[in-house]
This record gives C-alpha cells, sequence and structure tokens, in this order.
C-alpha cells in the first residue's frame, strides 16, 4: 500500500545505497581489473552506466588506474568520491575521473569531478600538479571537452607570463610538458591569440551621466544597441553605435598615482 501524499527521502535512499557499498551481502555482479576485484551490486553500478550491464556477471577493465576505479564504484553508491585519498595528486585524479566518467559513460560523475577540479583552482599550489593534470587531459580526454579544457587553461592563462618564462626555474616542468604536448601548446596559442584579438576590438566608454567618472570596456558593433546601467551615478541608457561613440575616451595609465584616468575623447 503507497501512502498518499508519502514521497521517500532522497537521503534515505543514499544510505541504503552507501550501507550496500561497506557490504559485500546480496552483491551480483564482479568488476575486475588487473588482480583487483570488486564485488558490487547490480542495482547500484547499472544505474549509474550502462556500461556494467553484463549477462555473466561479470566486468573487466582494462589501462585504468585501480585507486581511480575505486572512487568511481564509490560515487556510483554515494554520489561522491575523494580525491585525495592515493598518492596521485588531486588535480590528475580528477582529470583521470573525467577520463573514466566519459569511457564507462558514468551519469554526471565528469561533472563532479570537474567541479572538484575547479576547486584546486582556488588552492595555493605550485604549477607541478597542474602540468601533470594537462598533460594526463590530453593524453585520456577527447579534444572535445571543453569544459575540461577550458578550467585547465583558467589556470594557465592568468599566470601564462610566469609560467613559461624560462627565467623561473619552479616552472621548469610546466615548461617541459608544454614542450612535448604540442596540441596543448597550440590550444594555448590560439586562445591566446584570441584574447588578443578581443582586447584589440575593445573600446573604452564613460558612463553616460553627466557627472559620472566611470568608464567601461566592450564592442559596440554597428546596427546593434548597447544598454548600459551605472552601478556608481544609477544612469540607464540604451544607444546604438553611433551615439555611443560620443561617450567614448581614451584611458591611459597615469605612473604616479598608479591608476587609470581618462584620456582626451576619441570621438
Amino acid at each position: 500500500m503507497t501512502l498518499e501524499g508519502y514521497e521517500p527521502r532522497v537521503g534515505t535512499i543514499l544510505k541504503g545505497f552507501a550501507d550496500l557499498h561497506d557490504s559485500k551481502k546480496f552483491s551480483d555482479l564482479k568488476v575486475r581489473l588487473g588482480d583487483r576485484t570488486w564485488d558490487v551490486h547490480k542495482v547500484a553500478v547499472c544505474m549509474r552506466s550502462s556500461f556494467f550491464e553484463a549477462t555473466e556477471n561479470v566486468v573487466t577493465l582494462h589501462e585504468d588506474q585501480p585507486e581511480v576505479i575505486d572512487q568511481m564504484i564509490e560515487y556510483m553508491y554515494k554520489n561522491d568520491y575523494e580525491d585525495d585519498e592515493s598518492d596521485t595528486d588531486p588535480r590528475v585524479f580528477n582529470v583521470r575521473m573525467v577520463a573514466v566518467a566519459e569511457k564507462y559513460f558514468v551519469d554526471n560523475l565528469a561533472q563532479l569531478a570537474i567541479d572538484k577540479l575547479v576547486y584546486r583552482l582556488n588552492e595555493v599550489c605550485g604549477s607541478d600538479g597542474w602540468a601533470a593534470a594537462i598533460e594526463v587531459a590530453y593524453a585520456t580526454t577527447t579534444d572535445s571537452d571543453l569544459k575540461l579544457r577550458d578550467n585547465l587553461f583558467r589556470f594557465v592563462i592568468a599566470r601564462v607570463d610566469d609560467l613559461l618564462d624560462p627565467e623561473q626555474s619552479e616552472h621548469s616542468k610546466f615548461q617541459a610538458m608544454a614542450a612535448r604536448t604540442p596540441r596543448f601548446t597550440l590550444e594555448l596559442a590560439n586562445r591566446l591569440a584570441s584574447l588578443q584579438r578581443r582586447q584589440r576590438s575593445l573600446a573604452t566608454y564613460r558612463c553616460p551621466g553627466s557627472d559620472c567618472s566611470v568608464a567601461f570596456q566592450t564592442v559596440v558593433k554597428v546596427g546593434e544597441l548597447l544598454g548600459w546601467n551605472c552601478r556608481e551615478c544609477g544612469e540607464s541608457a540604451v544607444h546604438n553605435h553611433q551615439i555611443w561613440q560620443a561617450y567614448r575616451v581614451e584611458v591611459v595609465e597615469d605612473d604616479e598615482i598608479g591608476a587609470y584616468t581618462f584620456g582626451p575623447e576619441s570621438v
């Protein structure tokens, strides 16, 4: 009998799967990799990936790291995994997790691995781990994996001057990785060129407010409208390309005060 209005709590269901993970009781599928065997439950793993729907009740994996597969299976039961419980650098570990998630079509695991990698972006750490993570990414994941690539390049582009400076020996492993990973260096060059093109196309405009000193950079194309809402003075305006040119300014750097100030208008 189903009680009217009753909905099972997700937390209770997840705890049930988590409890199964810690017990071999009722296991009905074996996952093998080299000399490792995991006794798992179809109800837990097959609902996360159709790859494990084996008629012989045995699935054999190849060319994977056991510690990564161990955490992949933990994710299937607990909807999470640990990226710092092995000797592998967590950044490399998360990239490898993206690879197995894609390889075995594990539901939502790749996004979680990328989220964990993004968390690592905010840590104060050297470049060696990122160099290894990038190299693994280009060896194990597809070039179409833009989410993973974009976040790896977030780290690189923000520090590219230092990372590629031959006089900074602390980044020597990163520079060696770039030298032996031509697909990475080509994509880095393309992304930097794209940023330069965008920078060249940006123009600086002052806020239309009569007494406001706020300036902003954007691209205003001919035939398009641009809206602006100033948080400083409250001015709101929507103008076409021609009208915005009356508010265009050149920005120059004042070395004495170390700040940006308005230069002469460029109409």
